[in-house]
């Protein structure tokens, strides 16, 4: 072996190593940098979608404070049905969050006003119970014609005993609405007299394909996504509603995936958003 080559190798493997090292300290240094950036990123991501959902949620317990301020200045009188069914009419129409709205008392009495694809009222009093009678309503909300009758209590619904044993603005579980049968949240306002006894209940409906469409118009990047779920592991509402309520309805325990991005809003549920970089 000449002289040349025996002092070239060692200086060409010296060269290599050096290389080598450099190199593979550069991509690890660059490979956590981009994680860094990417964690950081999602966390604004989870952020921004935790104030939007709870806004979303806020909007729904703004009515019913206005509404239970309205009822404990005298303004409104619950008792009073043929004007609460105006005045609750007329709420319909301010928000596509507060298309169902309605209030159940502790003597059974009932008054429920949707604005949906079809516009009805549900009533129990002492002329219809132990039943609900439905109506349908032309677009000024004045009745046209009685289209169901079925027995129904109030006192008796998730909605209500939510509201009865928390004594406070909350949320119902997530339950089978009665009519028509989908699943839905309820946020609840109990009613108090001057005694402090219960008086009634002030609720708003929300299904989950309304919490799905919510979730499908925040806008986080193209690779995206948003989940609520309950704190059971439960998908309840995502951007693809038919994943979210097929989970639902099959009652199916699914573990989401990975990601240091969840967190638990003012709902009992919890937002997961997950974005790929």
């Amino acid at each position: 072996m000449s002289l040349s080559l025996v002092l070239l190798i060692p200086l060409v493997v010296q060269i290599s190593v050096a290389v080598g090292v450099t190199g593979w300290l550069s991509f690890r240094n660059g490979q956590k940098a981009v994680n860094d950036l990417a964690t950081r990123l999602s966390l604004e991501v989870a952020a921004r979608t935790k104030e939007n959902f709870r806004s979303f949620g806020d909007v729904s317990h703004l009515f019913l404070q206005m509404n239970s301020a309205a009822i404990a200045s005298g303004n409104i009188d619950p008792e009073d049905f043929p004007n609460l069914e105006r005045y609750l009419w007329n709420q319909t129409k301010l928000s596509d969050r507060t298309t169902t709205i309605y209030y159940g008392d502790e003597q059974g009495k009932f008054l429920l006003l949707r604005r949906e694809a079809e516009n009805l009222v549900y009533i129990r009093d002492e002329s219809t119970a132990p039943n609900r009678q439905i109506y349908r309503l032309d677009s000024q909300g004045n009745r046209t014609e009685l289209i169901k009758t079925a027995t129904y209590d109030p006192r008796i619904r998730p909605w209500y005993q939510a509201a009865k044993q928390s004594a406070k603005a909350t949320w119902s579980p997530i339950y089978v609405f009665a009519a028509p049968p989908v699943l839905g949240i309820t946020p609840v306002m109990p009613i108090y007299n001057e005694t402090g006894n219960l008086r009634g209940v002030l609720a708003i409906d929300l299904t989950l394909s309304q919490i799905s469409d919510f979730l499908k118009s925040i806008k986080i990047s193209p690779s995206g996504q948003v989940f609520a779920i309950e704190r059971s592991g439960e998908i309840v509402a995502s951007f693809y509603r038919r994943i979210a309520l097929c989970h639902r309805q099959r009652r199916t325990k699914t573990a989401v995936g990975h990601t240091e991005q969840k967190f638990a809003n003012s709902i009992g549920l919890h937002i997961f958003a997950k974005t790929i970089w």
